[in-house]
C-alpha cells in the first residue's frame, strides 16, 4: 500500500478496491477483532470479506448472506446463543445493499 493511498483513506477518501482489500486484511490480522472476545460486527464483516475476496463481486452479497445464515444455523444446532457480532453482520446483510 502506498503512503499516498493510506493518507487519502485517512483523510476520508474512498480507497481503490485493492487498497481496501489490503486495509481489510491488515485489520483482520492486527485489528481489535484479532481476539475473539473483542470481535465486533465490523471485525467479523471484514473477516468474511477477506475470506470472500476470490468470489466474483456480483456474487459476494449472496455468498455473505449464505455464510451468515450458515453461522446462525451452526450456533442454533450447537445449542449456543448467537454472538452479538453475528446479529450485527446479519443486520447489515439483510439491510439495503451497502457500498463495498
Amino acid at each position: 500500500m502506498s503512503p499516498t493511498g493510506l493518507q487519502r483513506f485517512v483523510d476520508g477518501a474512498r480507497p481503490y478496491s485493492a487498497t481496501r482489500r489490503k486495509l481489510e486484511r491488515w485489520y483482520v490480522l492486527h485489528g481489535p477483532g484479532r481476539r475473539l472476545a473483542a470481535l465486533t460486527g465490523d471485525s467479523a464483516l471484514a473477516i468474511l470479506q477477506v475470506l470472500m475476496h476470490d468470489v466474483a463481486p456480483p456474487r459476494q452479497r449472496h455468498t455473505l448472506e449464505l455464510l451468515v445464515k450458515s453461522l446462525g444455523d451452526a450456533y442454533r444446532t450447537a445449542g449456543l446463543p448467537e454472538p452479538g457480532w453475528l446479529g450485527e453482520v446479519r443486520g447489515r446483510v439483510e439491510g439495503p445493499p451497502r457500498d463495498a
